[in-house]
């Protein structure tokens, strides 16, 4: 065996090896500890700033006034006449009124379904309110001639009732008058919306009689005081209405034939009739004068007030009203329209609210919201 690979004694092993042995099975020494690192402090969220006193909160703002149903038509007017000199808003129907009307520019809405209340919106000295109305208080009128019953033509001055709305039309009525009397009433016609408003078209009705006219015209006869005359729409066809003839009346006569005559005549309220009558009702026509009168109407007295601010603002102002603790958003005071402040008390300002034709019914309340009066400009006071 070589020498090479004889095993060594371990007594002669130098003492280097034994060293370097050693070194070999020694462990390293440990590592010094990094230093710590220190967190950054967790950053604080800003809160908003609290809202300054003098901006008010922003409340929410009471029910608006609407229909209960849908609408079936909407007319428009550029100044309000209803039946009476004076018309109430409602907050409800059948309610308290907060508003009264004697004019502006006025839009009805009148609902689908059975005669009730609508809604009528007026503008006037840039605020607009708007409320419920009984159907009693709102005067239909014709834009368009049309045939009522087979024998009236409503003139563009008649009153006319409407008794049922469906979309885009309405059932009409016309109460007639004591001298006529109308044998299946009442005096009806349904017609499209565009065909009624609130303000009288411009037709003559005597000339929309089916086969009248003025130029159509034979003659002019008259039925005698104290007579009473039957009308049918046919010759000796069965009566559609009688005539109670108190005065005597000029009736147009278109022919006769067979005894009966076709004539048209002015009612007495707003109306012109026509149909066939017997000629002997028929008697020579008298020289009649007659006469006019007329008169103004009457508006609510404005209450004293003191006025504490005038405001103006660059936007509209939506405008509440209150009646025995109820609150309805009822509409605006316009951009620019000077706005009188009587008192402010919490989120809400009391306001006056009263123009030519606007005026604030006795026992209500109109409000503005504090939020919304931020930001305008003040103004000279005027009591």
């Amino acid at each position: 065996m070589p020498t090479s690979l004889r095993r060594i004694p371990a007594a002669l092993a130098s003492p280097a090896l034994l060293l370097l042995a050693s070194c070999a099975s020694s462990p390293p020494p440990p590592a010094e500890p990094s230093p710590p690192v220190a967190s950054p402090p967790p950053v604080a969220s800003t809160p908003p700033p609290p809202p300054s006193p003098s901006s008010p909160a922003e409340t929410p703002f009471p029910p608006t006034v609407a229909l209960d149903a849908a609408v079936a038509c909407t007319f428009d007017t550029p100044q309000w006449r209803g039946i009476a000199d004076i018309t109430d808003l409602s907050l409800r129907p059948g309610g308290k009124p907060f508003a009264r009307i004697t004019g502006g520019a006025g839009r009805l809405s009148v609902p689908t379904g059975s005669a009730g209340d609508t809604v009528l919106e007026i503008k006037d000295g840039g605020i607009t309110v708007g409320g419920h109305v009984p159907a009693a208080a709102t005067a239909i009128r014709p834009h368009e001639p049309f045939v009522m019953n087979g024998f009236a033509i409503p003139t563009i001055f008649a009153h006319l009732a409407w008794s049922e709305g469906a979309a885009g039309s309405l059932t009409v009525t016309h109460a007639g008058d004591e001298d006529l009397e109308v044998l299946d009433p009442p005096l009806r016609a349904t017609r499209p919306c565009g065909d009624l408003g609130l303000e009288g078209g411009s037709f003559v009705a005597e000339e929309a009689v089916p086969g009248g006219g003025e130029s159509k015209r034979k003659d002019v006869k008259a039925f005698a005081p104290g007579s009473r005359v039957e009308l049918s729409s046919e010759p000796k066809g069965k009566p559609v209405a009688r005539i109670a003839v108190k005065e005597a009346r000029l009736v147009d006569v278109f022919e006769s034939r067979g005894g009966m005559s076709r004539v048209s005549f002015a009612g007495a309220d707003m109306l012109i009739v026509f149909g066939w009558v017997k000629t002997s009702d028929l008697k020579p026509a008298p020289i009649l004068a007659g006469y006019g009168s007329g008169g103004g109407r009457r508006g609510p007295r404005e209450p004293a007030v003191v006025v504490k601010e005038r405001l103006r603002c660059e936007k509209d102002v939506p405008l509440v009203a209150e009646v025995e603790g109820e609150r309805r958003t009822v509409g605006a005071i316009g951009k620019s329209t000077p706005i009188d402040v009587l008192e402010r008390a919490d989120d809400a300002a009391r306001v006056r609210v009263w123009t030519k034709a606007i005026h604030a019914a006795e026992g209500a309340s109109f409000l503005v919201r504090a939020f919304d009066l931020s930001g305008c400009t003040p103004l000279e006071r005027q009591q």
